[in-house]
């Protein structure tokens, strides 16, 4: 893992937060498509796909890509990229503000890296597997969290968000 690779993970969550709290701000043009029942998809899952695609391959082009909306196939790399461009669509399309950018970097099926980032409060969560902790020159809350309880936050934020939507709140 090297510090080239944390920086274009760190790069790829904050350019695709801001590209969601763009759509966030023009919601009711949002074009949503349904995947399945309560599965939807949106131009702004796309929209931030491509561009960490695009940013990926700019500096990384031997590496694989696996993204949610299946625009990469992957060549079998020991290096692969998994990204999930909007996690919590449905949150997002009911102007609900819990939502994040998701990627992760895999070598030979192992994930060394996971960072996930929350545009609106502007949280980045991260988790590197050789113990070393990245600091942004942000003004970013940054945790270091084994992989499991970064699944179980956000797993918890989705179930708030779904109980509060529900309710009305």
């Amino acid at each position: 893992m090297t510090v080239h690779s944390r920086e274009t993970a760190i790069a790829c969550v904050k350019e695709g937060g801001a590209i969601l709290l763009d759509y966030h701000h023009k919601l009711e043009n949002l074009q949503v498509h349904t995947k399945g029942r309560s599965d939807y998809v949106t131009e702004a899952d796309f929209a931030v796909q491509e561009a960490l695609i695009r940013l990926i391959r700019s500096r990384h082009p031997d590496h694989d890509i696996l993204a949610e909306e299946g625009a990469e196939r992957p060549r079998q790399n020991t290096t692969r990229w998994i990204l999930d461009p909007l996690d919590g669509t449905t949150n997002f399309i009911h102007g609900f503000p819990v939502y994040c950018v998701s990627i992760a970097l895999a070598v030979r099926g192992k994930v060394e890296q996971a960072v996930i980032y929350d545009p609106s409060p502007d949280e980045l969560l991260q988790k590197v597997w050789d113990g070393q902790r990245i600091c942004s020159a942000e003004a970013l809350r940054l945790y270091s969290l084994p992989l499991e309880e970064l699944g179980a936050l956000a797993d918890r934020r989705r179930q708030l968000a779904k109980a509060k939507a529900y309710d009305g709140r």
